[in-house]
């Protein structure tokens, strides 16, 4: 799969081949789509967001490296939580956990979405990689392992690595979460259809060229400038 997005990278950077678009956004709008929604709660902001994304991602050339979908990952996740209520009621919300009894049977997606995405972003490559493969874009550890080029054990351990530190990550924000709690959540909220409206943005997206200069795509370069500058 990595390998792959290379290819497709390459043919859309150098030759402006809009097909090659069109491949890596239907491969990876879901995971996009579904990290932009479960951080901003409604569909319409995330789909404003996810396309600004894309558009990132049509001016960036070949800068994402090889992992395209845990490299739109963390741009939906940094651009998603800059669209997020002010900073005062975030910590107030960080205050509301730390103060309360843990009830781990009560701990739903929407109360923890923007930190467990947070925490993913803020792993190592090694564990963040094979945890949003095989989470968020639903591949099996098998695939997992040979897209990386290691082994299926230890993918598996890689895998079970990342979900404990995201675990610690929430616990020290006051979220309590099992590790198999967590990892429902994740799958339950993983990639999903993308609506007909974004998936049009993105066909014209894929239609004026990786060149093409729009109001959008300067905003989204402004605002993902420090991402574009750390390719995976």
């Amino acid at each position: 799969m990595a390998q792959d997005d290379r290819i497709l990278l390459e043919q859309w950077s150098k030759r402006g081949d809009g097909e090659a678009f069109r491949a890596l956004a239907s491969r990876y709008s879901g995971v996009v789509y579904a990290a932009c929604r479960r951080i901003l709660g409604n569909r319409p902001d995330a789909e404003d967001v996810a396309q600004e994304c894309f558009e990132a991602l049509a001016t960036a050339g070949t800068k994402p490296g090889a992992y395209v979908g845990a490299w739109l990952h963390r741009v939906a996740t940094y651009h998603a939580i800059g669209h997020m209520r002010s900073e005062a009621r975030r910590k107030q919300r960080e205050l509301q956990y730390a103060t309360a009894r843990p009830q781990e049977a009560n701990v739903e997606w929407k109360d923890v979405y923007e930190y467990v995405d947070q925490a993913i972003d803020d792993l190592p490559d090694k564990l963040r990689l094979p945890l949003i493969a095989h989470y968020l874009e639903g591949q099996s550890k098998e695939s997992v392992g040979q897209s990386l080029g290691i082994s299926r054990q230890l993918a598996d351990y890689r895998i079970q690595q990342g979900l404990q530190r995201v675990r610690s990550s929430l616990r020290r924000k006051g979220i309590y979460a099992g590790a198999a709690l967590l990892a429902g959540l994740m799958e339950a909220n993983a990639a999903e259809a993308v609506p007909a409206t974004f998936a049009a943005k993105l066909g014209k997206i894929a239609l004026a060229g990786p060149g093409t200069s729009t109001p959008m795509a300067a905003y989204a370069a402004r605002k993902l400038s420090s991402i574009l500058r750390q390719p995976l």
